[in-house]
C-alpha cells in the first residue's frame, strides 16, 4: 500500500508525532507543524503528505465529534463552511496543477509564508468581541479555511482565530469547530478523489498515523512540558518562524 522507503515512513510518523504533542498542549498547529516539518525535509511529496493528513484529520473528529456535537452554532458553520466549499475546490486543484507542472517550489514557499503568518496568529490571544462578527466576516474566515484546507490540510487557523473573537461559550467554540473541521476534511476527500488527487500512499500512510496520534494524544495528556505556558507558546512560535522563513527562502 505504501511504494516509500520505510525510512520516509518513519520519519512522516515522526513530525505526526510531534505534531500531536504540540496539537495536545496548545490546541493549535498540527497541520502547520506536519505540513511544515515534510516540506521542510522533504520527507515525503506535498500532495501524499496533504492527503494523510485530511485522512487522519477526518478521523480524529469524527470521533470527537460523537461526545461534542451538542453546542454547533449552524448558522455560523453553514456560512463558514458553504463558503469554503469552492475555495477547497480552489487549493486541491491547485496544488495538484502545481504537482503536475512541477511548480512544487511555489507550493512550498506559500506554505513558508501561511506557517509565518499562523505563528503571529498564534501568538495574539483573540479576545472575544461584546456581538458576534457580521457575516461577511465568516465569510472571509471560510474562504481562508478552504483553501488552506484544499492546499495543505490546515484549514484550523483562520477559523480558530475568529471563533475566538465571538461571544461564545467555549463549548459552542468546540463543538462548531470540531464540525466545521470534519465537513472542511470530507468535502477535501471528495474533492482530490474526483481529480484523481488522492495518492494510495497516502491511505497506507494515514492508517500507520491514526495509531501515533491516539498515543501521543494519550501521552501528551498525562506528561504535559513542565514549562509555563507562555514559555511553551514562545518555544512554539520560534519553531514555526524558523520553518516558515526556511520555506521562503
Amino acid at each position: 500500500m505504501i511504494d516509500l522507503p520505510l525510512g520516509a515512513v518513519f520519519q512522516f510518523l515522526s513530525i505526526v508525532a510531534v505534531g500531536c504533542y504540540v496539537q495536545t498542549v496548545t490546541g493549535f498547529a498540527l497541520g502547520l507543524t506536519v505540513m511544515g516539518g515534510v516540506a521542510l525535509l522533504g520527507v515525503v511529496p506535498l500532495n501524499v503528505a496533504t492527503a494523510a493528513v485530511t485522512l487522519v484529520s477526518l478521523v480524529n473528529t469524527s470521533f470527537a465529534l460523537k461526545n461534542n456535537a451538542g453546542n454547533i452554532a449552524f448558522r455560523y458553520l453553514i456560512i463558514v463552511v458553504g463558503m469554503s466549499l469552492p475555495f477547497t475546490w480552489l487549493g486541491v486543484w491547485l496544488l495538484h496543477y502545481w504537482q503536475g507542472a512541477g511548480q512544487l517550489m511555489l507550493a512550498r514557499r506559500l506554505l513558508g509564508g501561511v506557517i509565518a503568518i499562523c505563528a503571529i496568529l498564534f501568538m495574539l490571544r483573540p479576545s472575544a468581541k461584546p456581538t458576534p462578527s457580521s457575516n461577511s466576516s465568516f465569510f472571509v474566515a471560510g474562504a481562508l479555511a478552504g483553501f488552506l484546507g484544499g492546499m495543505y490540510a490546515t484549514s484550523g487557523p483562520p477559523i480558530v482565530f475568529h471563533f475566538y473573537r465571538q461571544p461564545w461559550l467555549r463549548e459552542v467554540i468546540r463543538d462548531t469547530l470540531l464540525a466545521a473541521f470534519f465537513l472542511i476534511a470530507t468535502f477535501r476527500v471528495i474533492i482530490a478523489y474526483t481529480q484523481d488527487a488522492v495518492p494510495i500512499e497516502a491511505v497506507g500512510m494515514a492508517v500507520y498515523a491514526v495509531p501515533v496520534v491516539l498515543l501521543f494524544t494519550w501521552f501528551a495528556k498525562r506528561m504535559p512540558p513542565k514549562v509555563s505556558d507562555a514559555t511553551l507558546r514562545r518555544f512554539v512560535f520560534a519553531v514555526l518562524i524558523f520553518t516558515g522563513v526556511a520555506l521562503l527562502v
